[in-house]
């Protein structure tokens, strides 16, 4: 009965240190994901030059006033006027 307690004392302690690391694993990665990605955007930023014109569908929405007011029933009649300002 001992050593069935014993085992059981040493399988707990082993689970509970793979979960610490997991645990600190999983910061580490997400941490390395967020540090890449602000420096892939970063330099995305600085040295990437656009020079193009950027259509996008919204503009359909805004009205005369400069108020963005969606209407979802006339979203394909957006999409297909924004098409044709890019020809």
């Amino acid at each position: 009965m001992q050593l069935s307690a014993d085992l059981l004392r040493l399988f707990s302690f082993f689970l509970a240190a793979a979960f610490h690391y997991f645990r600190l694993f999983s910061f580490i990665y997400a941490l390395l994901v967020i540090v890449i990605g602000a420096v892939l955007s970063l330099y995305a930023c600085r040295h990437i030059v656009f020079n193009g014109v950027i259509l996008s569908t919204d503009d359909y929405f805004v009205n005369h006033q400069g108020v963005y007011q969606h209407d979802s029933r006339f979203l394909q009649q957006a999409h297909m006027w924004n098409q044709q300002r890019g020809i």
